[in-house]
């Protein structure tokens, strides 16, 4: 169980520093923050722990960025559930209100 609790640290770290960095327009220190992301995504998948009761409840997490990240990452495993976070970060100003509505548009249409 120590894994999954520290895969979901360090997604969660890492999703924070990397709303923080894009808001502050550092590209370099969100795309290094984004690849460690799509790490912890994978090893989840891989592992078989993308629906791990822990990790949903970043669904409710107090950072937008942890919300939206965990709702992309859930997109195609509890669909309803991450449209309905995503939803709800729409309403947000800034980047992470338009990558929710760019994210629902896109998967919606069968790009992701």
């Amino acid at each position: 169980m120590s894994d999954i609790n520290a895969i979901i640290l360090e997604f969660v770290d890492a999703s924070i520093n990397n709303g923080i960095a894009q808001e502050n327009g550092n590209s370099n220190q969100a795309n290094k923050f984004y690849r460690v992301i799509q790490k912890k995504i994978k090893w989840l998948n891989e592992h078989g722990e993308i629906c791990n009761p822990i990790f949903l409840k970043l669904l409710h997490h107090e950072n937008d960025y942890v919300r939206y990240y965990t709702a992309c990452a859930l997109l195609h495993a509890k669909n309803n559930d991450a449209l309905d976070t995503l939803l709800a970060l729409t309403e947000k100003k800034g980047l992470v209100g338009f990558s929710s509505k760019m994210t629902i548009k896109e998967y919606k249409e069968g790009n992701i």
